[in-house]
């Protein structure tokens, strides 16, 4: 039962996560055109961002337990997540820990009692 309880704690996390990944990467891509104009900074923070993450292997999904069956999907999306800044990263990082530890203290414990019962055999001598 607590491994049901354990699987489905992370299947309700990963779904967390990856909605506020996804929401995050939308808003971010919204704001590349304004005023109708394309902002090419922006382009090129996220080039540099999944060049990055790409070269150096980070994978933020993979890290909270989310492996994906396309290579380097994670990757890109955490080269996009790189290219937001450090706050918004650091902001992230910490809401998952929050929910991770808000999901874990939810989670019912299972106390094991355990009486052990001893024998003492005591052995005099005869005073025979």
């Amino acid at each position: 039962m607590e491994e049901l309880l354990m699987q489905n704690e992370f299947s309700f996390f990963g779904l967390i996560a990856a909605a506020i990944i996804i929401e995050g990467i939308v808003t971010y891509i919204k704001t590349f055109f304004k005023g109708g104009k394309f902002q090419w900074q922006q382009a090129t923070g996220i080039a540099l961002g999944v060049l990055v993450a790409v070269a150096y292997q980070l994978d933020l999904l993979a890290l909270v337990g989310m492996t994906t069956q396309i290579p380097y999907l994670g990757c890109v999306l955490t080269g996009v997540l790189l290219s937001r800044g450090s706050n918004y990263l650091f902001d992230l990082v910490n809401m998952i820990t929050n929910i991770t530890a808000n999901l874990k203290d939810a989670l019912p414990t299972k106390t094991v009692t355990k009486t052990v019962t001893t024998t003492e055999t005591i052995v005099q001598p005869n005073k025979d």
